[in-house]
């Protein structure tokens, strides 16, 4: 059975911005970094950090205190292994540990041999020459943040602060996994370094990305299926996508005022959706990849990571603003609904998001979905194993209630076996916040 967790909880960020337990003890050790390192803490760090390490979440580590010192301590030219990396298969936290010494140490051979297929040769200049001139620096507060798994590797940004702003920039990296090795797959320069590229292809592909964003305003999220590549954009994102639309009312201008393309080449651009929640007073965006496929544009790739942390950043209570999609242990996306403890009851807002994935549902009659019920550790084994039934079976209802037929759904009992968070702190102690987030069902809609 389940227990009611305190009222002062503050809901935990989504699963797709989180890494294994192991990082407790890095994110702790890294604080005490930055308290006492400064210049040689962050050095020492890049330089000597085992390559197995395990990777840093959202950490804060210290910053050479003057140019001089980073200059002077970095290493004219890479190791051996930076030299190679791009081929080498050499793990993402070590790569990008080589990027920031070689930032660090002002050494362009080293960034053009570590960036140069992500971004272009005007691309690296523009973001050494405002390094070189002190117009970016090192973000103290958080140098680096590890932004999650995606559908093909892992994405991290290194964070950079323009002179006289009180907040950072970022240069994001994606890193993809294939025939055994990791590979910088793509980059983008820090905001303050974007300038629009005006092209036909530029053009063609604002269009296609304000047709997404109309779409998605207007909640149809049926249509949304004929913009995006099915193999990459699943239907938990899409899903997702328009739950968080939804609860928070974001909204952004027709057109393309509120779109921003990023970088844009013959066949591929990066488009950034702003938004704003007046009901919240929040601002948030989520990142659009395009690929240009014949003639015509198409999604290729949403990134949700901003948008889901800031969506997590407002929870009030232990009901609210819980994130709607997670990560399953096997990698996947999967779209979640909460419980109250030892209840089996769908909430007003559950009923809700069950409307939004319904319309993807019913786009297609033969489309199987998969739904796991879960429950915390508390009870024994035969209670919770059927509690976790009827937590599946009331999602399943509420679906067909909504119009999809029940010859699409497939149900499963999980019982506790399956946790999101650990139901005990390391001490053996009870742990209400992490049981709270495994009294839950799972929606996999990819089945």
């Amino acid at each position: 059975m389940d227990f009611n967790p305190p009222p002062a909880y503050q809901s935990p960020p989504p699963d797709d911005m989180r890494r294994p337990g192991s990082h407790g003890a890095l994110i702790a050790g890294l604080l005490t970094v930055a308290a006492l390192g400064g210049a040689v803490g962050l050095y020492h760090w890049i330089s000597n950090r085992p390559a197995d390490e395990p990777a840093m979440v959202s950490s804060t580590i210290g910053q050479p205190a003057t140019t001089e010192v980073a200059v002077q301590e970095a290493p004219a030219t890479p190791p051996n292994d930076a030299k190679s990396s791009k081929k080498s298969g050499t793990a993402p936290t070590t790569l990008v540990k080589h990027i920031v010494r070689s930032l660090l140490g002002r050494d362009e051979w080293a960034v053009d041999t570590l960036l140069g297929n992500a971004l272009t040769k005007p691309e690296r200049r523009a973001l050494m020459s405002a390094i070189n001139q002190g117009s970016l620096s090192m973000d103290t507060e958080q140098p680096v943040t590890d932004l999650g798994p995606t559908s093909t590797g892992e994405r991290w940004a290194i964070n950079l602060r323009p002179t006289g702003s009180t907040s950072s920039d970022q240069l994001l990296l994606e890193f993809s996994h294939g025939e055994g090795e990791w590979l910088l797959s793509s980059a983008q320069l820090p905001e303050a370094l974007k300038t629009p590229i005006q092209s036909t292809e530029n053009g063609e592909a604002n269009e296609h990305a304000t047709a997404f964003v109309d779409i998605l305003l207007a909640g149809d999220l049926g249509d949304l299926k004929s913009l995006v590549n099915p193999e990459k954009v699943t239907d938990e994102k899409l899903a997702a996508l328009g739950i968080i639309m939804d609860e928070t009312k974001f909204q952004i201008k027709p057109g393309t005022k509120g779109l921003k393309t990023t970088n844009v080449s013959e066949d591929r651009a990066w488009v950034v959706a702003k938004v704003h929640s007046p009901n919240y007073q929040l601002d948030s965006e989520f990142g659009l990849e395009l690929k240009k496929e014949g003639e015509s544009w198409i999604v290729d790739r949403i990134n949700l990571s901003t948008l889901l942390s800031g969506f997590t950043s407002m929870a009030a209570d232990a009901d609210a603003f819980q994130s709607p999609l997670v990560t399953t242990p096997a990698g996947g996306d999967s779209l979640v609904l909460y419980f109250g403890y030892d209840d089996e009851k769908l909430t007003t807002r559950s009923m809700k998001q069950l409307s939004i994935v319904a319309s993807l549902l019913k786009q297609s009659s033969t489309k199987r979905i998969q739904i796991g019920g879960h429950t915390d550790a508390l009870g024994d084994d035969s209670y919770n194993d059927a509690l976790s039934q009827r937590r599946a079976s009331k999602v399943a209802e509420m679906l067909q209630s909504f119009g999809v037929r029940r010859n699409q759904i497939n149900l499963e009992a999980f019982g506790e076996r399956l946790p999101l968070s650990p139901n005990l702190n390391p001490d053996g102690t009870d742990n209400p916040n992490g049981r709270e987030r495994n009294r839950r069902a799972e929606i996999y809609l990819d089945f």
